[in-house]
């Protein structure tokens, strides 16, 4: 993301999926599964959220003193999706990720900037296989 769209768009994270779905049933919240993780061509939009939203190991002491409000899907070469992020739920106590409960931002300005209608590319560390991104102009 140039420098141009991050100053706009404000603090977001982007989650970068794996280009291979993995279908198990998983809880986020109490109640509630996901069917699976990661990407694949014409993933759903709430397979999708759900894929971004959980389980991650990120700080939300970092996510609130960064002042994080969006969260951005990356995958297959390009941002998909962008969220307002409402919460954090976690971190869990066996293994200290975190997931979110998110908003669908489908148009508007957050939405052109973030994803529009190609989707984004964004560069990422060389090597780098950490699938968090922070997105924060200083």
């Amino acid at each position: 993301m140039n420098e141009t769209m991050s100053r706009a768009l404000g603090p977001a994270i982007v989650v970068r999926l794996t280009p291979k779905w993995r279908h198990h049933r998983e809880e986020i919240e109490h109640g509630y599964f996901r069917a699976g993780s990661g990407w694949y061509d014409g993933i759903s939009d709430l397979e999708l959220m759900d894929s971004v939203r959980a389980w991650w190991r990120i700080s939300p002491k970092s996510i609130e003193q960064r002042g994080i409000e969006y969260v951005v899907a990356y995958a297959a070469g390009s941002t998909r999706a962008v969220y307002r992020l409402d919460s954090v739920i976690g971190p869990r106590h066996h293994d200290g990720r975190c997931a979110f409960t998110l908003t669908m931002i489908e148009s508007g300005p957050i939405f052109d900037l973030a994803v529009g209608l190609d989707g984004k590319r964004i560069e990422f560390a060389p090597g780098s296989a950490n699938p968090i991104q922070y997105w924060i102009h200083e």
